[in-house]
């Protein structure tokens, strides 16, 4: 499996909960907006974690660090845990700005990644590469992909 179509499918999940958030944070409290966000927070981490471990480690040698599109990324998931620090100490008042900021800032970063990082993979990785990072993605989510044939998986088609 490539490792694309799964951060895309990570990515899928989290506009969803983007999406819940945004919608309800006017009509939740103070303390339910921070709380989703917290959940959302463990998502973000993880996806993020799994892109520089796996991804940007092998896109380094070819595209460097520096002000390029790696640089970028990782600045972006910088500044995303630092709304999301901000986000666990800040007060009452705090709390809907900063989700507001968190969602932005978010959806922005994926847009970067969707739009050109994906296609930077796909250029400079082998296809090979790319399907052990999938297989590595599998192994860090506890996904068994070896017994699924996703031409032949129920509803596919």
């Amino acid at each position: 499996m490539n490792i694309i179509p799964a951060l895309l499918g990570e990515h899928a999940v989290i506009y969803a909960l983007l999406d819940k958030i945004e919608r309800k944070k006017q009509d939740w409290s103070p303390d339910e907006t921070r709380l989703a966000v917290v959940m959302l927070a463990s998502a973000l981490e993880s996806h993020a974690t799994i892109e520089e471990d796996l991804l940007f480690k092998e896109l380094e040698p070819h595209l460097g660090l520096g002000s390029g599109p790696l640089g970028v990324m990782l600045a972006d998931h910088e500044q995303i845990e630092a709304i999301l620090a901000r986000l666990a100490l800040a007060s009452p008042e705090e709390i809907e700005p900063l989700a507001t900021r968190l969602i932005e800032m978010t959806r922005e970063h994926f847009d970067k990644e969707e739009s050109v990082l994906f296609g930077l993979a796909k250029e400079h990785l082998a296809e090979e590469l790319l399907e052990k990072l999938g297989t590595l993605w599998a192994q860090s989510r506890s996904v068994d992909i070896r017994s699924v044939d996703i031409n032949t998986a129920k509803g596919a088609g």
